[in-house]
């Protein structure tokens, strides 16, 4: 296959990958406000609330984790980070080797 032919496959890829990342953001900025809703809960009347604490602890980082998930997601359908290992040479896997042999060392 010429390399005209498989660019615009690739292309539509890489566009895909903001949809997914905005997806798994909004999804684990869903998930962290439940979870802040169940500790509320939970502490009862002496649950204390503030700013700090609400966002910076836990709603901010369950987005990040959400956005990690929805990258995670479009490397797992674009062929991952193995398919890079696939398409090395053989002198890159004698490196390789070479490198673990020299660590396990």
């Amino acid at each position: 296959m010429n390399e005209r032919m498989t660019w615009p496959a690739r292309a539509r890829r890489a566009r895909s990958a903001a949809p997914l990342l905005a997806i798994g953001g909004v999804c684990g900025l869903t998930w962290a406000a439940a979870l802040r809703g169940f500790m509320a809960e939970l502490a009862g009347a002496g649950s204390d609330v503030s700013w700090y604490g609400t966002f910076a602890q836990v709603l901010l980082p369950g987005a990040v984790v959400g956005v990690l998930l929805g990258w995670a997601e479009q490397i797992r359908r674009t062929g991952g980070a193995g398919a890079s290992r696939r398409r090395s040479t053989p002198r890159h896997r004698a490196a390789a080797r070479r490198w673990r042999r020299a660590r396990s060392r």
